[in-house]
This record gives C-alpha cells, sequence and structure tokens, in this order.
C-alpha cells in the first residue's frame, strides 16, 4: 500500500481536528508461539524479541496443550538443552498438520549415527550428532537476509563452540526440503532444514544458536554474531506471512467501500486523490483507516450498504 502525502488532503482533516496523517495500511502480525523446555528455559535466549523483529506477535506458552496450541499461526520450540531430544509431541503434530508452522531448535541429540528422530509428519528422521565448528549457509539459503540483518558464513561461527551439534545427511531428508544450514566441510550434512508436512511447514535446526542469541547463557562468554539474525530470519521465512490491511479486510463495505478505496488503494495523487479525501470527510467527518493515526487499528467502521 503507498503512502498517501497531500497538502490539501492534510489541511482538510487538520480543520476538522483529525491529526492522523495518512499512512501506510498496517501489516497485521500473525500470533507465534514460543515454548523453552526443560533447561532451554534458562539457557535458550529471548526467542519474544526475535519473534517481534520478525514482524510477529510473540506469546509465552505455560504448555504445549492442544488448547495452547490451536490459536497459533506459528510456534518456536527449543527443546533437548542439555538432554537427549527424540522427538515431538502428538499434540505438536496435530498443529503443525493443521497449519501450524514450527520452528524447533534443539541441541543434544541422540548418539550415534543410527539415531532417530520423530518429527511433524516423519517417523524415523536419520541423524548424526556431531560438532561443527564451520558452520555455512547451504547453498540459495533464503534466510541469508531479512528482518534480522545479514547472516553469513562468517557471523555463524564461534571458534569454541559447536554451531551445528547435529544433521541429516541430503539423501534422508523429504521431499522438497529446503537447506537452511550445513557442516562447511560437508555440505551433505545438513543441520537446518524446512520441509512442508499437511498444511503447515516445519523447521528443523540442530545447534547452539539458541545459546549465543541475545539473553542466552553463552552470549557473552562465546558470542556469535549472526545469532539474533539468524533466528529471526528464520521465523520470518517459516511463519505465515501476515496480510496487509485493505479497505475490504478493514470492513468497509458500500460506497465506503469504494471511496476508501479511491483514497488508499488506487495510487491517486493531487487534485484527485484531495477530491476524494474532500468528499470523504464531508460526508463521514472523518478519515478512512489508512488515514487514522495507527493505520487501521481503530475500531470498526460502520457498515453501509
Amino acid at each position: 500500500m503507498q503512502t498517501i502525502r497531500s497538502t490539501t488532503c492534510l489541511a482538510l482533516a487538520s480543520t476538522l481536528g483529525l491529526c492522523g496523517l495518512l499512512a501506510p495500511a498496517t501489516v497485521r502480525a500473525g500470533d507465534i508461539g514460543y515454548f523453552k523446555e526443560g533447561d532451554c528455559a534458562t539457557t535458550a535466549g529471548d526467542y519474544a524479541a526475535r519473534i517481534a523483529n520478525a514482524g510477529h506477535t510473540p506469546v509465552a506458552l505455560g504448555d504445549l496443550s492442544p488448547a495452547s496450541l490451536a490459536p497459533l499461526d506459528g510456534l518456536v520450540l527449543a527443546q533437548g538443552c542439555n538432554a537427549t531430544f527424540s522427538g515431538i509431541s502428538a499434540a505438536v503434530d496435530d498443529a503443525v498438520a493443521n497449519g501450524m508452522s514450527l520452528f524447533l531448535q534443539v541441541q543434544d541429540i541422540p548418539l550415534g549415527s543410527t539415531a532417530t528422530l520423530r518429527l511433524p509428519g516423519l517417523a524415523t528422521l536419520a541423524v548424526s550428532d556431531g560438532c561443527s565448528l564451520d558452520v555455512s549457509l547451504a547453498a540459495g539459503s533464503p534466510i541469508a537476509s531479512g528482518p534480522g540483518g545479514s547472516v553469513e558464513d562468517s557471523n555463524l561461527d564461534n571458534p569454541s563452540l559447536c554451531g551445528l551439534t547435529g544433521w541429516a545427511d541430503a539423501s534422508a531428508l523429504p521431499a522438497g526440503s529446503t537447506r537452511l544450514l550445513v557442516d562447511a566441510a560437508v555440505a551433505s550434512n545438513v543441520g537446518a532444514f524446512a520441509y512442508a508436512y499437511g498444511n503447515g511447514r516445519v523447521v528443523l535446526s540442530m545447534d547452539q544458536i539458541m545459546y549465543s542469541m541475545t539473553g542466552g547463557r553463552l552470549a557473552t562468554s562465546h558470542p556469535r554474531a549472526g545469532s539474533d539474525a539468524y533466528i529471526t530470519n528464520t521465523i520470518a521465512w517459516l511463519m505465515p506471512k501476515a496480510p496487509i490491511a485493505t479497505c475490504a479486510s478493514e470492513g468497509y463495505t458500500g460506497t465506503k467501500l469504494t471511496w476508501c478505496r479511491n483514497i488508499c488503494e488506487m495510487g491517486y495523487t493531487g487534485a484527485t486523490l484531495d477530491m476524494w479525501i474532500h468528499r470523504w470527510i464531508n460526508r463521514y467527518r472523518d478519515l478512512p483507516y489508512c488515514a487514522q493515526e495507527g493505520g487501521g487499528e481503530e475500531e470498526p467502521p460502520p457498515q453501509e450498504t
């Protein structure tokens, strides 16, 4: 949506005591839950800030019950901190199948090259435990840039702290998977990847990056410059895209819908825009949502047919 800047219409608004500048349509954030299980509660960093920076609304969860998961658009789940992670619960599996996106970060996976994890839609994903001090973005990784900033091979590493703590062989990934992070020495060792399941999507990330993001236990002693950017960008890329507010989505109908579109969505400028603003103010004595302070967070407008 455009930002409208018209001297005449702003003067009209000022004359009527309407002080809100004409603003771009707002982007409505999704509700993204976050849950840090076990030791993760005190060792993993500030997921709420990462979710907010990704453009969504963080929701702290006290449990992973179906009732807690039902209203969510997405879930950030930290599990396996200093405890072996083997799989997600049936409630999380069902929520993903029904359309929730899941960002799952785990530190400790079962030892041995024949270990398996139980993930949404994947009963037995073969994984290997390990320690990669040299983490790289996978070729074409979609999280290299985003609202968190740049993620680069150079800012994913700490010389004395494992980046990846496990990986799946590229050949074992679900069909259509998107690789995010790999071991620089062996690019087929995929430490973070995304895949679709049912109506939802999943990112599995086997790492210690949750420790080195802001608020994490090792953020100061073992800093990793790209930690915040990696987690923020991954959330932003994975989670459902927030819809942009429109005249229709804001509830306008009839003449109000037509006039709102002329002001907010048609791209009119100058005298044409001023005419529609003037007409709107004369009839309704207010401004359409895109011109109101807060960019459309007001009460629903009255309906007109």
